[in-house]
C-alpha cells in the first residue's frame, strides 16, 4: 500500500523533506528496519511509532511533574485525557 501525500501547504507535489524525515523517525520507532530494498513504511508501522512517541512524552512529563518542574496539566492532557 502506498500513501499519496497531498495538501495545500506544498501544492500536492512532493512533500517537504521535514515531513519525510518525521515519517521515517516515526516508522523507525514503530519497528521499521529501514533497509534499502524494503520500500516505504506502511501505516501500521507509523501508527506504532506514534503510540511509542506518545508513551515517551507521557513518561517525560510524569518525570517532570515528580521533580516539580511541571505543576499544572498541559493543554494536551485537557484535550485527550479525560478523568
Amino acid at each position: 500500500m502506498q500513501v499519496k501525500v497531498r495538501g495545500p501547504a506544498w501544492g500536492g507535489g512532493k512533500p517537504p523533506d521535514v515531513t519525510i524525515n518525521v515519517m521515517l523517525i516515526l516508522a523507525k520507532l514503530g519497528g521499521s528496519l529501514d533497509k534499502k530494498g524494503q520500500g516505504p513504511p506502511g501505516s501500521p508501522t507509523i501508527w506504532r511509532g506514534l503510540r511509542r512517541m506518545e508513551a515517551y512524552r507521557e513518561a517525560f512529563e510524569t518525570g517532570q511533574r515528580k521533580m516539580g518542574r511541571i505543576k499544572r496539566a498541559t493543554p494536551w492532557d485537557e484535550l485527550f485525557h479525560q478523568p
